[in-house]
């Protein structure tokens, strides 16, 4: 496959914004679909999951009687990238109940489709909010298109 176009960023961009919506977390086979026979992720928590836990622990979180329904999700910052051939770095920041985290999705393209090969979330604490990011020399990082 040639490097990813506009056409596959937005097709990963879209993707990453259904595995936010509470039917498809609470849907196996959709998550099947979504998720790579290989996913891994690293959460906000910092739990390190495959892609059978967290498809478990999706489902029992949806099947919970007792759970409210999750307050609904803001996203900021939603960029897509090509980083090589039949790959896509999606990247956001998501806030919910007032957590934010940084969140980066990788997407890879096998079998006729995207799915999601590595999710990592990484939770913004509230004195980093309005800091610029350092580059390791305590000078603001700059980001080049």
């Amino acid at each position: 496959m040639e490097m990813p176009d506009y056409e596959d960023l937005a097709e990963a961009t879209r993707l990453e914004l259904l595995l936010i919506e509470p039917e498809v977390r609470a849907d196996p086979h959709r998550l099947t679909t979504l998720l790579h026979a290989d996913f891994v992720e690293f959460g906000a928590s910092g739990r390190r999951w495959d892609r059978a836990g967290i498809i478990a622990a999706l489902s029992e979180e949806a099947g919970d009687d007792d759970s409210e329904i999750a307050p609904p999700v803001e996203i900021e910052e939603l960029e897509a990238r090509a980083i090589a051939p039949a790959a896509i770095l999606v990247t956001y920041i998501a806030e919910r109940s007032g957590r934010r985290t940084r969140r980066s999705s990788i997407w890879t393209w096998s079998g006729g489709g995207w799915s999601v090969l590595f999710h990592q979330g990484t939770v913004i604490p509230e004195s980093f909010a309005e800091e610029p990011a350092e580059d390791g020399d305590g000078e603001p990082a700059t980001v080049t298109p």
